[in-house]
């Protein structure tokens, strides 16, 4: 596991912390009131559902806005969050504040938050994004409700005490499927359960054509269409919000 080094410091401009972060998406920005210190966010989804993709965009927008972010997961690659930039790996403000720490197993919770309260310290970060919380535990834990639980409660208290704003990505469960129909995912259907409490904002993600649906009640086409529904928002309204997967890298938002 990759974590701090002076040099790693040396790639910062440590600047004061924000009282908000963009997302990048305006609607999606209007309808969440931004992103405050201390929040708490969970986006869930089936697989494919666009969870990854999201959470690396608001990343990036945090990043380029001047936020010190740090992405940590099992699966990402530096390739792929500048190929979602759409930005050269030399430009230097992105280089100043984005850090991604590839992991492959967590066994020891006590460990690993002490090693991302570590970095939190050290990089004055402003923004932390966890993708996937299901994908990180040892094959020994995987299954291991208590366990996964356990790592979400301690990082709300992290989160807490650092006065830091983290977003989690997080499967739903094959329950989904199940039910028949459009299959729209429901908060009660997130796979570490504790996050239902936790979570400040949830935000729940759902494409119709991975079930078949072509064309949605309007007419429109489905293709490449993330519908997100905002069904957790301490301080704010509920709603919901449409972007477009481009490509497998990109998103835009539909007017």
């Amino acid at each position: 596991m990759k974590w701090i080094t002076n040099n790693d410091l040396l790639a910062f401009n440590f600047v004061k912390a924000k009282s908000s972060t963009k997302t990048g998406f305006n609607e999606l920005d209007n309808q969440l009131n931004f992103i405050q210190a201390n929040d708490f966010i969970v986006i869930a989804g089936r697989p494919s559902s666009g969870k990854t993709i999201l959470s690396c965009k608001i990343a990036l927008s945090s990043a380029l806005s001047g936020n010190n972010t740090a992405v940590i997961s099992s699966e990402l690659r530096n390739t792929y969050l500048f190929n979602v930039s759409n930005l050269s790996t030399s430009s230097t403000n992105f280089r100043k504040h984005l850090f991604i720490t590839q992991i492959k197993l967590i066994d020891n919770i006590q460990e690993f938050v002490e090693k991302v309260e570590e970095s939190i310290q050290s990089l004055q970060l402003e923004l932390l994004v966890i993708d996937s919380v299901s994908s990180m535990f040892s094959s020994s834990n995987i299954s291991d409700e208590f366990f996964r639980e356990d790592l979400c409660n301690e990082l709300k208290k992290l989160g807490i005490s650092q006065n830091l704003p983290i977003l989690i990505t997080s499967d739903c469960r094959s329950d989904v499927e199940e039910r028949g129909g459009c299959c729209f995912p429901y908060v009660q259907d997130i796979e570490v359960r504790t996050l239902q409490n936790l979570s400040t904002k949830i935000l729940l993600l759902f494409r119709a054509e991975l079930y078949d649906i072509s064309h949605n009640e309007d007419g429109q086409s489905t293709e490449g269409v993330i519908d997100i529904f905002i069904k957790k928002n301490k301080g704010g309204a509920l709603g919901s919000s449409k972007l477009r997967l481009v490509n497998s890298s990109q998103l835009e938002e539909i007017s």
